[in-house]
């Protein structure tokens, strides 16, 4: 196991993680004000909801890659983790604050291939609007952990 001393040693940047949950959150907060306002039409109504599943996707691939280069630099080797493994690792390292809905968003990311069908495209709008909090939770644990 490396000593948290080592991990400031090698960097992990995790500027364009930060870039992206940016992205997420200026979207998701202008997709929720347009849809707030009643707009009437399936057509914009489907535009948000597929812009807003987008930028989940980017958002959650980069975090769970920054997890992965976290957790390397702290234990070494994760190759033989699926992802529900690195999020229970992650779990007992406190970097993320609860197991299952991480599993949640990465069967949501999944299913996100899968917009066409418009029950599974709600779902996973539904999903990436509740991803916020737990991706910004993440975002500052990795931040303070980086700086000590």
């Amino acid at each position: 196991m490396i000593n948290r001393e080592d991990i400031m040693d090698v960097e992990l940047d995790i500027s364009s993680l930060k870039r992206a949950y940016e992205s997420y959150n200026g979207f998701l907060n202008e997709a929720l004000l347009l849809k707030s306002k009643d707009y009437n039409s399936l057509y914009m109504e489907e535009i948000i909801r597929s812009g807003v599943i987008h930028q989940f996707e980017m958002v959650y691939e980069l975090a769970w890659k920054s997890m992965e280069r976290y957790i390397e630099m702290d234990v070494g080797s994760v190759n033989t983790l699926t992802r529900k493994g690195l999020f229970r690792l992650a779990a007992e390292k406190e970097l993320i604050t609860d197991f299952d809905k991480w599993v949640e968003f990465h069967e949501a990311r999944n299913k996100s291939t899968h917009v066409y069908d418009e029950n599974i495209a709600e779902k996973v709008y539904a999903i990436a609007v509740e991803f916020k909090p737990y991706l910004e939770n993440f975002i500052n644990v990795l931040e303070e952990r980086l700086k000590s």
